[in-house]
């Protein structure tokens, strides 16, 4: 959520903190300074502000995590005041409920958002990654007054495996991690599966879909399970939208979000609970910001991920040099950097790197960096680079079909077809 909701009106400040570990709001005095009213207070984060009524000094929020045993990730819909921090959950299941917020529309003056102007009424989308969403209309009690519409997912493939939602411990044995995990449709539990680890994010952002969502994220682990494989998705510690402790595990660079020693963790206690998970292969894939996990994964874990495919490697290595001293993490403990291309001479597995010459947010830079460490510890490796692909170059349909072939080949043992014209659908 926003940081901070003037309230001019009333020489008021509603304001976002985690003083607590946990994110919640604040009402501050403008003109004193003081702190009026906790607003939200629990072992819970606020996860978006909606809209403020001012004729009822009401807030409408999202929240996540409320509900013991639920995904934390799922957000909820409720009301509070914010002179007495009295709160009314609106609606709140297994499901994620999507609501346009007048802070996500700032910059988008023709979206509606999702709470009417009076405050009587929310527009929302039910959804949850293994069901088909619902848009519903609901008034301010939570009741449901009609059904606005319900996605048409007719055209999904035949005998269509919806991924399935999936909970583990971290590698301390005790905190929840929460992940998401496809199988192939032809799928069959007498069979043995080669496992690819797929990442999908960044420091401020979750790895694991939380909604049925036919864009990139979900239809590309969906369209990697299709040829063979098992695919999970896993928010580790590191990641947000837990509490403080959970995103301070990690000093939240881009080389160190969600650790994968978690990943790990989580992969051999699903591989205990199914048997045609096969922990002899094991790939990982990131792209687009999240490139750092499968280098850490190939060089730190050499021997758990045999074949690794990272797109637009994050130029943030480069800067890791100039921390030439221990540096304190947010958990008070001392931690080295260390820059994946001093690993380099680790490396055991096959892996591609592929990055996009005219990309600005990720430098190639790093890339060739990277490059030139494997060279020199005498390592094999594959590169792709794109001469006029920016930073989603990797989405191209050829460079698409270049990393499925990679994963084809090298985990899944098997010859991919020569040259298969690979068609995107954008509808």
């Amino acid at each position: 959520p926003s940081l901070f909701m003037p309230l001019p009106e009333t020489k008021e400040l509603i304001w976002f903190s985690e003083r607590s570990g946990w994110a919640h709001l604040y009402l501050y005095d403008l003109e004193t300074g003081d702190l009026k009213q906790t607003i939200t207070q629990g072992d819970w984060v606020v996860r978006e502000v909606l809209r403020f009524d001012s004729a009822r000094r009401e807030l409408w929020l999202q929240t996540g995590g409320r509900t013991p045993g639920r995904d934390p990730y799922y957000k909820d819909i409720c009301r509070v005041n914010i002179d007495s921090g009295e709160l009314f959950t609106v609606i709140s299941t297994d499901h994620d409920y999507i609501v346009d917020s007048e802070v996500s529309s700032i910059y988008l003056p023709e979206i509606l958002y999702g709470v009417s102007p009076g405050g009587d009424y929310v527009l929302t989308t039910r959804s949850r990654t293994d069901q088909a969403p619902v848009s519903l209309l609901l008034d301010r009690q939570g009741q449901e007054l009609m059904v606005v519409e319900k996605a048409n997912v007719s055209r999904l493939p035949e005998n269509w495996q919806w991924p399935e939602p999936v909970s583990v411990k971290a590698a301390d044995r005790e905190t929840d991690i929460y992940g998401l995990m496809f199988r192939p449709s032809h799928f069959s539990p007498e069979k043995s599966y080669p496992v690819i680890d797929c990442m999908f994010a960044y420091p401020s952002g979750t790895l694991t879909t939380k909604a049925f969502d036919v864009g990139h994220h979900y239809m590309y682990s969906a369209a990697l399970a299709e040829l063979g494989f098992i695919v999970l998705q896993l928010d580790g510690r590191g990641t947000p939208f837990r509490s403080r402790k959970f995103l301070d595990h990690t000093d939240g660079s881009l080389t160190s979000a969600s650790d994968l020693n978690d990943h790990i963790a989580g992969l051999k206690q699903l591989a205990e609970r199914h048997s045609y998970i096969d922990l002899d292969r094991v790939g990982i894939f990131g792209g687009w910001t999240t490139s750092a996990g499968p280098i850490n994964g190939m060089l730190q874990h050499p021997d758990f991920y045999k074949v690794g495919v990272t797109c637009a490697m994050p130029q943030s290595q480069l800067y890791m040099a100039l921390c030439s001293e221990p540096f304190e993490g947010p958990n008070h403990q001392q931690t080295d950097f260390v820059q994946p291309e001093h690993l380099a001479h680790q490396l055991k597995g096959k892996l591609l790197m592929i990055h996009g010459m005219l990309d600005i947010l990720d430098m190639p830079a790093a890339t060739f960096r990277m490059v030139e460490a494997l060279q020199k510890a005498n390592k094999d490796f594959d590169l792709l680079l794109l001469p006029n692909q920016k930073h989603a170059g990797s989405r191209h349909p050829y460079t698409t079909r270049r990393i499925l072939d990679f994963f084809v080949r090298h985990l899944l043992g098997e010859e991919p077809p020569v040259g298969f014209d690979l068609e995107v659908d954008d509808t």
